[in-house]
């Protein structure tokens, strides 16, 4: 492959990736309106806050990701939708579909096999009401693309999404058996809540942008004081690093308030571990990109985490 070929490539991908953000941002929104709503249904119903039991992480999760599907496949799109009728489908399978298509609708699926028999109880699941739940919830969403997004609805989509349910339904079986006889609670939420703080805060572009500070500028914020709009101009407070630290001290405060709970020894060490790093990054930035901050950083993180470990 020659240098001009790489360098394309490279830019699609960035392109790929800040549309991706730009979802990710608006599904943030979405799902912590939405989230913030039935909170306060619930509350001023049962007289109950949902933030204060176990698995209110899960479903603030589970709202992000129907958001994120919302978005991707423009089901919540409002802006684009415009009227496209009944009639623009493909009923035959298997015609043109990539392989890579294939695997993206079976895995943006895997997620709701995983969560909807989770919240969906009174249903007595089997592989045959998944299969057809997936397939129903995979419909549904063609139906809304073909009629309000001028987009062809595609058996192929139905088919693949319907297989990544089921998948998904498998996992969560497996996984109620693994974890069966684990305390879990808000210790485990805890250690859920530090990996997508790892997620949000891990440089990943040239080891210096992460998912967080596109998120940001997908939202037309600032990442870095320093900079005019954008968030390539490292100068001054890394705005990103804030709500980073925030999060992983209340992952470890959650961590440390219930050690029982499995994982939270881990989310501890975790959380530990970002909040000296984010310390030592910001010292760093101050005393002009000098490593011994981060040296300094690295061995308070090993002693905090040696003491967690032993007790």
């Amino acid at each position: 492959m020659c240098r001009n070929d790489w360098i394309k490539g490279e830019k699609n991908m960035m392109e790929k990736i800040l549309l991706g953000s730009s979802y990710l941002a608006q599904a943030i929104v979405m799902a912590t309106i939405a989230f913030a709503v039935i909170s306060t249904i619930y509350y001023l119903r049962y007289n109950k806050k949902i933030i204060c039991q176990p698995g209110w992480i899960i479903k603030y999760i589970f709202l992000f990701y129907i958001a994120t599907v919302g978005m991707v496949t423009r089901v919540l799109d409002i802006t684009s939708w415009s009227y496209g009728g009944f009639t623009a489908w493909n009923i035959v399978p298997f015609v043109n579909e990539s392989w890579k298509l294939m695997l993206l609708n079976t895995l943006m699926f895997l997620p709701m096999g995983l969560f909807v028999p989770i919240f969906i109880k009174k249903i007595k699941w089997n592989y045959g009401k998944a299969i057809i739940a997936g397939a129903l919830i995979s419909l549904m969403i063609e139906f809304v693309q073909v009629v309000f997004a001028g987009r062809i609805g595609d058996i192929d989509d139905i088919i693949f999404n319907t297989l990544g349910f089921l998948i998904g339904y498998i996992l969560e079986n497996l996984l109620q058996k693994i974890l069966l006889k684990k305390q879990l609670g808000f210790g485990t939420e805890a250690l859920v809540l530090v990996m997508i703080n790892g997620f949000l805060s891990i440089p990943f572009y040239e080891k210096t942008v992460s998912i967080g500070d596109m998120i940001l500028d997908s939202l037309n914020l600032n990442s870095w004081s320093g900079n005019s709009g954008y968030i390539l101009s490292y100068n001054g407070i890394h705005y990103t690093m804030i709500p980073c630290i925030i999060l992983a001290v209340i992952s470890w405060a959650i961590a440390h308030r219930h050690p029982k709970d499995y994982g939270a020894k881990t989310a501890k060490i975790i959380s530990i571990f970002m909040i000296v790093c984010f310390i030592g990054n910001f010292i760093q930035i101050l005393s002009q990109d000098s490593i011994i901050p981060m040296l300094a950083a690295s061995i308070v993180c090993a002693v905090i985490s040696r003491k967690t470990i032993r007790y």
